[in-house]
């Protein structure tokens, strides 16, 4: 049943001013969803380069903890570092070839800060991000409810044809983000069943780090760190990233995690990285295209107030 014209402008109306009102948290979440595309296909491409083996890693380890409180390492093959944390334990990046206490790269400074910043803005302002993603919901169902864009060779033409090309993968985007927020795993990542990975007794990262060279080759490892009771890894796998539970017997293969694993590309290293490229290119564009056309609108009604005031 179409829609009449009073309800229509409401629509656009509600449409414009959501928008505007979430212009920046959501310019901010292109932005930083725009560099952190660019991780796993880095992680991937590096695998193998800096020769990481279980012998060299337990020897970091040891180095630094000795008392074995290290409960994360994360494995930055890009840059050749294995960052050591743990509760009682600062943390501590290691450079893999020579062994000394470093600091992150560049690169990995802006990956890091960027996730900070993409889960929480500044602080704890996790509630906004939530906040942010649900209202680009609603605006892409009023995107909707607007009705089939006319072709224009203008701003606001190329504004909503962009959008309902793109309104598939923004949707994808943006359902699987609110998910996320949710803690929905569809059963996969540390929400799978506890029979898998099930551990007898606590296990230390040393252990952890020996299983898991028995069976895989650990250069290609991107962390290992809790997973509530378990211990989980996270493993570069062909094109792809893989989840494990590590078991001082074996590593079990953990059903994926599938809202996360597509939000942030891990599923495909190639097409995730294209489809989370063309998501934050062109959110940023419709962010940027909106505030054009809204303040193309607001210069012809100040224009002609300022006319009216005009002393006559």
């Amino acid at each position: 049943m179409p829609f009449s014209p009073r309800l229509r402008r409401r629509i656009r109306q509600l449409h414009r001013w959501i928008a505007l009102a979430f212009s920046l948290p959501l310019l901010i979440l292109a932005l930083t969803g725009f560099l952190l595309s660019f991780e796993p296909l880095l992680n991937s491409m590096s695998r193998g380069t800096d020769n990481l083996t279980a012998a060299r890693s337990i020897e970091l380890l040891q180095s630094v903890d000795p008392q074995g409180k290290a409960k994360t390492v994360t494995h930055r093959s890009y840059e050749g570092t294995l960052e050591v944390a743990g509760p009682g334990l600062r943390p501590m990046v290691l450079d893999i070839e020579t062994g000394e206490v470093t600091q992150h790269g560049i690169i990995a400074r802006t990956f890091i800060l960027s996730r900070q910043i993409h889960k929480a803005f500044v602080g704890d302002l996790s509630w906004l991000v939530l906040i942010s993603t649900i209202a680009m919901g609603v605006l892409i169902i009023l995107g909707l409810l607007m009705g089939w864009p006319r072709r224009a060779n203008t701003v606001s033409g190329w504004h909503r044809v962009g959008a309902w090309i793109g309104m598939p993968l923004l949707a994808i985007t943006t359902v699987t983000g609110v998910l996320m927020s949710f803690g929905v795993t569809m059963g996969g990542g540390g929400a799978a069943p506890m029979t898998m990975g099930r551990l007898s007794e606590p296990m230390s990262m040393v252990q952890a780090v020996q299983a898991v060279e028995a069976q895989q080759d650990l250069s290609a490892m991107a962390w290992i760190r809790p997973a509530g009771p378990r211990i989980m890894m996270r493993y570069a796998q062909g094109d792809r990233f893989q989840g494990y539970f590590v078991t001082p017997d074996e590593i079990v293969a953990v059903p994926r995690n599938l809202p996360r694993a597509i939000h942030e590309g891990l599923w495909s290293i190639p097409l995730g990285l294209a489809m989370n490229l063309i998501v934050s290119i062109l959110t940023t564009g419709l962010i940027l295209t909106g505030l054009i056309i809204w303040l193309r609108r607001r210069r012809p009604a100040s224009s002609l107030a300022a006319y009216q005031n005009v002393p006559r």
